[in-house]
């Protein structure tokens, strides 16, 4: 009786062996095919096109360069930029003359012009004194004054007819200069031009006539004046 509880306690423990063995052997294997499985990519086909994205977004490894095609808006930009170093601009406006412009010019402005002051202004010797329209004279480098004077024919004594310039603007003018230092008395039906030089002074210019004379005598008068850039 002995003999067969003792056998079969050894047979009960060669089966206990073997089989935890067999487990553990089996744990192993198991183990062991995780971790040399080899990965396999995965690919997502339905993303949304616009991705919303709680928190801030970190890209690290952009180039120091971007090539962008198109327009590129830039809205916060401050009102000033502070520049270190120099800065160099090769492309500003200038006119002819070397001036900078500050606004874009349609075209270039002209370099001379001339205007007529006064037209067949009837003076009369010892009669009341004429004056022209004012013109901007301003901004011209140089101006001259172009004279014709016709006297009234049939007339026995001469006339004296003398325009000066005045300079200033608004109510404000004064004498500039004009043709009284060439002043010569003219006799009936008689036709003289002459030409001054026309000093800068003031904003604008204008012309005075006075005749002097033979009380009566008439004679008609012509101004042009004539402004230009260059001297």
């Amino acid at each position: 009786m002995r003999r067969i509880v003792i056998t079969g306690l050894i047979v009960f423990s060669a089966l206990t062996l073997s089989w935890i063995g067999g487990a553990f052997g089996q744990r192993e294997r198991g183990v062991a095919a995780a971790t040399t499985r080899t990965p396999t990519q995965v690919e997502v086909t339905n993303f949304p096109a616009v991705q919303t994205v709680a928190g801030a977004v970190n890209v690290g490894n952009l180039p120091a360069v971007q090539n962008v095609a198109g327009t590129v808006q830039v809205a916060n930009l401050p009102a000033v930029q502070s520049v270190s170093g120099t800065v160099a601009v090769n492309n500003l406006p200038f006119d002819a003359n070397g001036n900078l412009r500050v606004t874009p010019a349609a075209s270039d402005a002209p370099t001379f012009q001339v205007v007529k002051l006064v037209e067949a202004a009837l003076v009369t010797a010892g009669g009341d004194t004429l004056r022209s329209t004012t013109f901007p004279i301003a901004g011209w480098r140089a101006a001259y004054a172009f004279a014709r004077v016709v006297t009234s024919p049939g007339a026995y004594n001469q006339i004296c007819p003398t325009p000066i310039f005045e300079e200033g603007t608004e109510d404000l003018f004064a004498d500039v200069g004009g043709f009284s230092s060439g002043q010569s008395c003219l006799p009936p039906g008689y036709t003289a031009t002459t030409v001054v030089p026309v000093p800068i002074m003031g904003p604008e210019v204008r012309v005075r006539i006075s005749a002097s004379g033979q009380t009566g005598t008439t004679a008609t008068v012509d101004v042009w004046l004539f402004v230009t850039q260059t001297k």
